[in-house]
């Protein structure tokens, strides 16, 4: 190992882990640049820690709520994303069981990914369907 890996190595252990976010009122948000996963231990096992930057510095969000993670896996935010986060309070599902409910945003400045190699070539479009034939003689149809 050389020196300058481990010199890297030991500032990231010295590194703090950013304040984490508390989402306790209605209408709680925050905005930030997405940094990555984390993740951190609770007595429950596992937990994910989405790491963002905002204008107060690193923040740590904890994915405890199952909505919450969902709405995350949903908008798959990448490095460098920005992200809104807000907290819509309780809510009850069918069959009337409470639960904290979320909403996750990303802006996405390059658009949305297209598959275009879906897409076949003109003449392969042309080619597999069916040109259906006119009832009637377009041309005694027309009204000039």
């Amino acid at each position: 190992m050389t020196q300058n890996t481990r010199e890297r190595l030991e500032a990231l252990l010295e590194k703090d882990r950013p304040e984490s976010i508390r989402f306790e009122n209605e209408g709680d948000s925050v905005f930030g640049s997405f940094d990555g996963l984390e993740t951190g231990h609770t007595e429950y096992g596992a937990c994910p820690i989405a790491i963002l930057t905002t204008e107060d510095g690193p923040r740590a969000v904890w994915l405890l709520q199952t909505v919450l993670r969902n709405e995350f896996k949903k908008a798959r935010p990448k490095v460098g994303e920005e992200v809104a986060i807000r907290y819509d309070g309780t809510e009850k599902n069918a069959a009337g069981k409470t639960y904290h409910a979320f909403k996750v945003a990303v802006l996405r400045e390059e658009g949305s990914a297209v598959d275009w190699d879906q897409v076949g070539a003109a003449d392969d479009f042309y080619e597999s369907t069916p040109t259906p034939e006119p009832d009637t003689d377009p041309i005694e149809e027309t009204p000039f």
